[in-house]
């Protein structure tokens, strides 16, 4: 097979042109999406190539690029040129919807989580190419390169992942319908599909993405999305809902909780500020000197008050502390099993790779007693002299 591509009216844009040879029957995957098996060739003229046969799964060829200037609309067309000597060989054109565009501005999180996105797919499966940028809020390039990785999840697993410096592109993903498939079954059954798009700083390469500061301040993402079928793109909030949905509960079962929560997170900051030397104000101290109501439990007995006041214990209660034992009292002897028991037992050091936590354990398993023989003890005892009692009694 011989393959040829062509832009007449603006050929330096072949340039920045590559050819992608998809092998749909070569995955790794339970369920193929096509990242894997994948030719890529810089020449847009290819001669000479073999297709060996796969079963009746087929190949697909993309053609991909990211001209570095816009281009215009209309008289671009691009050709595509084969020759073949299977007279039997068809190319079928997959059309894509109109490509759309998502932007949004970074938020800092201890993550570094640039965006989170669920991705929902028609009754058809779908093949799609995404290109990620990273920009300033001008939509100019970073002045700085930023290393981060967009992963896409199924059923919380990941399935692909690729890394880039303020740009990544994924050519071709095929996310598979959940149409007419359970949501559980066995091992080997396909269920429903719940993908998950994910891009996330390099917390190692800019810790700095964890905080809110001029650089991560300008920082905007922008998601293009060219696609065979529609492809719904929500922000994933389930992690958050789940919060609200336990502090709801929270408060459900002990009203006030959120308001008791913010009082003493206030508190906490009033005392920070007093360590400080800071000057409070009448209304800031009494917070301070606020005395915090404990919460008891639902289960947990109301002490009696007249136990409190040091009455006489209960038939069968345990003397106080320091109370001398009852004459005709059993002595509590601890069961060799409860003590055997409650022994805390190390690792042994052999069974770690940290070096540290190794020679820990090595110097807490080894005799630290040091012994020193003296056979007379009036002749070669050592006494302290004159300086060392004279310090002893300063």
């Amino acid at each position: 097979m011989h393959l040829k591509v062509d832009i007449p009216n603006d050929k330096y844009l072949l340039k920045y042109m590559r050819i992608r040879l998809i092998d749909k029957a070569l995955t790794s995957k339970k369920y193929g999406t096509q990242t894997e098996g994948q030719r890529i060739f810089t020449v847009m003229k290819i001669e000479n190539l073999i297709l060996q046969p796969n079963g009746g799964k087929g190949y697909s060829i993309q053609i991909t690029g990211i001209p570095p200037y816009n281009t215009a609309a209309e008289g671009n067309q691009l050709q595509l040129e084969m020759i073949s000597n299977r007279p039997d060989l068809n190319l079928e054109e997959i059309q894509h919807v109109e490509p759309f565009e998502y932007m949004d501005k970074y938020a800092p999180s201890k993550y570094g989580i640039i965006f989170k996105e669920k991705l929902y797919v028609g009754p058809d499966h779908t093949s799609a190419a995404f290109n990620i940028r990273l920009r300033n809020k001008e939509g100019k390039d970073l002045e700085s390169q930023r290393l981060f990785k967009v992963e896409i999840f199924d059923q919380g697993k990941a399935i692909f992942t690729e890394e880039g410096y303020n740009q990544i592109t994924i050519p071709h993903f095929l996310f598979r319908s959940s149409n007419a498939l359970p949501e559980s079954g066995a091992e080997d059954e396909e269920t429903k599909h719940l993908y998950v798009m994910q891009a996330t700083f390099d917390l190692t390469a800019w810790p700095e993405c964890k905080t809110e500061n001029e650089q991560t301040s300008d920082i905007m993402w922008y998601m293009k999305v060219f696609s065979s079928e529609t492809l719904a793109i929500v922000k994933d909030t389930d992690k958050e809902d789940k919060e609200k949905a336990l502090k709801a509960s929270w408060e459900a079962n002990e009203p006030g909780r959120a308001e008791k929560a913010k009082r003493s997170r206030v508190k906490f900051m009033l005392q920070e500020r007093l360590r400080k030397g800071e000057q409070l104000t009448e209304e800031e101290m009494a917070i301070v000197k606020e005395v915090r109501e404990r919460i008891r439990k639902k289960d947990e007995p109301i002490p009696d008050p007249k136990a409190a006041k040091g009455g006489p214990p209960a038939k069968g209660a345990p003397p106080a502390k320091g109370a001398p034992p009852a004459k005709d009292a059993p002595k509590a002897v601890a069961k060799p099993e409860e003590e055997e028991k409650n022994k805390r037992i190390l690792p042994e050091p052999t069974q770690h790779v940290n070096n540290e936590i190794r020679s820990f354990l090595y110097h807490f398993k080894s005799d630290r007693l040091i012994h020193i023989t003296c056979d007379n003890k009036l002749l070669q005892a050592r006494k302290r002299g004159e300086e060392e009692n004279v310090l002893l009694l300063e």
